[in-house]
């Protein structure tokens, strides 16, 4: 027969063992929960990527239908002086700020000149005449005439802007000029914030 010292061994490593197992189980339950809840968070994460990224491609292409349809305005502007593009270009304007805050947009010619400019829902001879070219998206743009969205840039009111430009051709396909449009994207994005708890800066990157 065991004696009592040798009992309370026995007895003591067998706790020491049934612990340590326990341990060991928890410690892996633990790790397979974390994995699972990583694994998650980052199929949600990726899921949401792809749902903000179509909104955005979304609220983007509705600024380009709306130059497309001032830039064949313009194009008909020319031939029938009925037409006035001041109030169409304040009209597209406002119906873009609808959507999403602008700010600014400007009509240039064929040598990057502006012609008409919209700020603050008004027209405005602010830096109407002045030369654009050196402008990275404008330079950008004279590349292919296409329609394009810049890259994140700042403005000269120091805060960070999106351009969508698109080309104005006449009857014969020439190039007549580009409407600009310059957005604020962060107060844009901030409804992704506020609905989703992500950063503005990080879904304007």
């Amino acid at each position: 027969m065991l004696s009592s010292k040798t009992m309370q061994g026995l007895i003591i490593i067998s706790f020491i063992i049934v612990c340590t197992i326990f341990i060991l189980i928890q410690n892996d339950t633990r790790e397979r929960i974390r994995d699972e809840l990583v694994n998650d968070q980052k199929i949600h994460g990726q899921t949401m990527t792809k749902h903000n990224a179509q909104l955005i491609s979304n609220e983007f292409n509705n600024i380009v239908e709306k130059q497309k349809e001032l830039a064949l305005y313009v194009k008909h502007s020319h031939s029938d002086s009925t037409i006035d593009i001041s109030e169409l270009v304040l009209d597209a304007y406002n119906d873009i700020e609808n959507r999403m805050d602008i700010f600014v947009l400007s009509i240039a010619d064929t040598d990057n000149i502006i012609k008409i400019r919209v700020k603050n829902k008004m027209l405005t001879e602010e830096f109407v005449g002045q030369d654009t070219s050196e402008i990275t998206f404008v330079k950008e743009f004279n590349k292919e005439h296409k329609p394009m969205i810049s890259n994140l840039f700042l403005g000269i009111d120091g805060n960070s802007h999106v351009a969508s430009t698109y080309p104005i051709f006449d009857e014969y396909d020439e190039l007549m000029g580009s409407i600009h449009v310059i957005i604020n994207p962060t107060s844009f994005f901030q409804k992704y914030d506020d609905s989703y708890g992500l950063s503005p800066n990080v879904l304007t990157i």
